[in-house]
């Protein structure tokens, strides 16, 4: 049975549409991700991780419970918000986030999106009885999401597939747990930015436009991202029109159905956070991207110390502006940092070569 787009989700897309030229990528996402995407542009950068996260949380709670994420109206946000167990200042702020995707669906829609907005300007933060004891729960979990060396092996073993799309989430995982960068770095990476001769990655525009060099700090995350970049090239050359093709620029691509590359252009931020999820549920470790790059910073300051685990996450200390890491200074690094997982088995030797997704490629 073939499940029809409401007539409401219809209406959206045609508003967003219309309202500017939208990519043949982005009519693959959800209506949902369309609105927010709009939504992320009337507001601040150094906010918009805020927001992306309630609205991720959203989603997450939606499919949990049935419900089409663009249903924003003033009963699904009051259970969803009761539902978080979190302290209250977080839920004021996952209300305001609500109200701002609610306010473009009303601007972009209309009628019945814009009662539901009106709703929502008049709903207050619903209280728990708990509320004073999950703010000191918030505080002790913030300060424990750290995974542990075996979560991290476990993570990095999840996708074992023959395919593109199992290769690629294997590299963006690997990568995510031996280097601590942020998910928009790693969407953003380049081919031209990666050294896997020397284990060394540039962020070329990091937080606060900020460039740094990245050691990679395990060899298992070399080897796999290795292992994508052929199974890549392999795969664009299959699916060209003309001979040779140029070679693509991205690194993380989207893969879409058949296993086929989709255009050359970075994956969008959410993509890390719905393969790192989905990592995560194989797995049974809950963890988010996030967690991945604390889990990094923590390896390199115990290890190594603050200040290279300063240098390594490109953080600016109180009294002086953002610390830069050389190539020269990542390789020093990389010599003396030692992750506690990563270490390359005979069986991951076999697991990350391409020859047998070469072959089948070819084949087709």
């Amino acid at each position: 049975m073939v499940n029809k787009k409401s007539s409401e989700e219809n209406e959206i897309i045609r508003s967003v549409e219309n309202f500017e030229e939208i990519s043949y990528e982005d009519l693959q996402r959800t209506p949902f991700e369309i609105v927010v995407d709009y939504v992320m542009k009337t507001i601040a950068k150094t906010t918009q991780r805020v927001y992306q996260h309630t609205y991720n949380t959203w989603m997450d709670w939606c499919e949990e419970n049935g419900i089409n994420p663009i249903y924003v109206n003033m009963i699904n946000v009051e259970r969803f918000l009761l539902d978080q167990k979190t302290t209250k200042a977080t839920r004021k702020r996952q209300l305001y986030s609500m109200r701002r995707v609610a306010k473009m669906m009303a601007t972009l829609d209309g009628d019945m999106a814009r009662k539901n907005y009106e709703a929502l300007k008049d709903l207050r933060v619903p209280k728990h009885d708990d509320d004073t004891e999950n703010s000191i729960r918030a505080e002790k979990t913030r300060a424990k999401n750290v995974l542990s060396a075996s979560e991290a092996d476990t993570l990095l073993r999840v996708w074992q597939e023959n395919t593109l799309v199992s290769i690629r989430n294997r590299a963006l995982i690997a990568l995510l747990l031996a280097t601590g960068l942020r998910r928009a770095e790693i969407v953003a990476l380049m081919w031209r930015d990666v050294d896997l001769t020397n284990g060394i990655v540039h962020v070329e525009s990091g937080k606060g436009e900020k460039s740094r060099d990245v050691p990679i700090l395990n060899d298992f995350a070399v080897l796999a991202v290795d292992a994508w970049k052929k199974a890549q090239q392999t795969a664009h050359e299959n699916q060209a029109e003309t001979e040779p093709p140029a070679p693509r620029d991205f690194v993380f691509c989207s893969v879409g159905k058949g296993d086929r590359l989709l255009d050359d252009t970075s994956t969008h931020p959410d993509t890390v956070w719905r393969v790192v999820k989905k990592t995560g549920k194989i797995a049974g470790i809950e963890w988010s991207p996030h967690d991945g790059r604390r889990t990094v910073i923590t390896e390199t300051a115990e290890s190594a110390g603050v200040k290279d685990a300063q240098m390594l996450a490109g953080h600016s200390s109180e009294a002086t502006t953002l610390l830069y890491v050389k190539a020269s200074e990542a390789k020093e690094l990389k010599n003396r940092v030692k992750l506690r997982y990563g270490a390359v088995t005979k069986h991951d030797k076999k697991l990350l070569t391409t020859e047998p997704l070469l072959s089948e490629i070819d084949a087709k």
